[in-house]
């Protein structure tokens, strides 16, 4: 299976990318330093801010399944820049989303979240049906972003698994090229 994951070189990705590798999967993972994910794949140096090269590297991958984990994911340097942590966490959303609808409208995706989005917890574990409280700057991110990936598989019927899972609702029609 052809794997692309966004996000490879960071924590979670590189042990994500091991496991796929592990698997049998052809793992491409994507990161701004293009570093090949731990045990195999192949590794791409990709500005996920930047739309044309976002489309460009899932349009040569032709994915099957979409991992998407990247993102700028420090608590406490989203307090230090709460500008460039929600511009650049929702700019990459978008692309990636883009990218999927009009790039690879038929893959998988798994669409990662954060604890985060919750908030400081009542009790623990923190159940997925729990109320979405962000409480800092990259929680307003990460929920943004989730928010935009249950829109987008609404609109335009995009296979998107969303973890944490969120209860999917009717959407409007996505709009047509005039507009409507």
């Amino acid at each position: 299976m052809r794997v692309l994951i966004t996000g490879a070189s960071g924590f979670a990705g590189g042990y994500l990318a091991l496991a796929c590798a592990r698997a049998g999967d052809d793992v491409l993972g994507l990161s701004r330093a293009g570093d090949v994910p731990p045990g195999g794949g192949e590794g791409r140096a990709v500005d996920l801010r930047d739309r044309a090269a976002v489309r460009e590297a899932f349009r040569e991958a032709a994915p099957e399944v979409v991992y998407h984990l990247a993102a700028l994911s420090s608590v406490g340097r989203s307090w230090e820049d709460p500008s460039r942590t929600l511009q650049d966490n929702v700019a990459t959303a978008v692309n990636v989303l883009e990218a999927l609808r009009l790039d690879a409208p038929r893959a998988r995706v798994v669409w990662v979240s954060s604890c985060e989005v919750y908030g400081p917890a009542a009790d623990l574990p923190i159940k997925e049906t729990a109320p979405v409280q962000p409480a800092n700057p990259y929680a307003v991110s990460k929920t943004a972003g989730d928010q935009l990936a249950g829109l987008y598989a609404d609109a335009y019927g995009l296979e998107i698994v969303r973890a944490p899972n969120r209860p999917r609702r009717p959407a409007s029609p996505a709009p047509t090229e005039s507009g409507s």
